[in-house]
């Protein structure tokens, strides 16, 4: 009879749970949507900018620009984590990357309390923290300022790339020095600078800068709701599987 009874409270109990996992996958399937949408929508701009920055950068001499010219200090990445749990491994497989490919070598921007717990042993490294203030802005001024002032040999941005509503790839772009694809990418603008182009790449690159973070932060927030969606859901059908199964051995007892 105790037997019977803790059966049932265990089917009750499930239950609960189903209800509560299913409940978040709707909610984050509603964020995934919107935080697609914001994401998808951006990378045109971001191909825009980049663009004309190509077609400034083929005009200039980019070794008199501090932003441009080759430095050869530490590298800084800018780490992108969730704050909340529950979205699969998509944190450990960004961590995982970024170990790597080295990149805890340098100095470490981070974004997410996640990135906090899994880089505890790298503290000693993190020269900045803005989980509480993950603007875009903010972010590529002081990494713009810092990257300058150390003359650090890289700045990077590793984060979440959304691809599909199953599929999150761990991501490392380099922001600066800019790629190498830039100077061999051909550009169809025709574009007519004024005063000089000189003066138009400060503010270019400023905003260069903080439209990779600005993407980075959406692809990552797409793809954080994505992965809490999948979680949810491949719970809430593993305590479907569990209820059937005690309901089975309840009826058969």
């Amino acid at each position: 009879m105790a037997s019977l009874r803790a059966l049932k409270q265990r089917i009750r109990s499930t239950k609960n749970i189903a209800q509560i996992t299913k409940a978040m996958e709707l909610v984050s399937a509603a964020k995934m949507k919107r935080a697609q949408q914001a994401a998808l929508a951006s990378r045109p701009y971001r191909h825009a900018l980049e663009q004309t920055l190509i077609s400034v950068v083929s005009r200039v001499d980019t070794r008199q620009h501090p932003a441009l010219s080759p430095h050869s200090g530490k590298d800084i990445v800018v780490i992108i984590t969730t704050n909340k749990g529950l979205c699969g491994a998509i944190n450990r497989d960004l961590v995982r990357l970024v170990q790597t490919h080295n990149a805890l070598t340098g100095e470490i921007i981070l974004i997410g309390k996640k990135g906090e717990q899994l880089l505890s042993r790298h503290s000693s490294s993190i020269i900045a923290d803005f989980t509480t203030n993950p603007h875009a802005s903010a972010i590529a001024k002081f990494a713009l300022e810092r990257y300058i002032a150390t003359r650090a040999a890289s700045l990077k941005v590793a984060f979440t790339d959304f691809e599909s509503s199953l599929v999150q790839r761990a991501k490392i772009v380099q922001i600066l020095p800019l790629p190498q694809t830039f100077s061999h990418t051909p550009t169809n603008l025709h574009t007519l600078i004024e005063p000089q182009p000189q003066l138009v790449l400060d503010r270019l690159i400023a905003s260069y800068v903080e439209n990779q973070f600005h993407s980075a932060l959406q692809e990552s927030a797409a793809s954080e709701h994505s992965a809490r969606m999948v979680a949810m859901k491949q719970a809430s059908d593993a305590a479907k599987t569990f209820i059937s199964e005690l309901t089975q051995t309840y009826n058969g007892a």
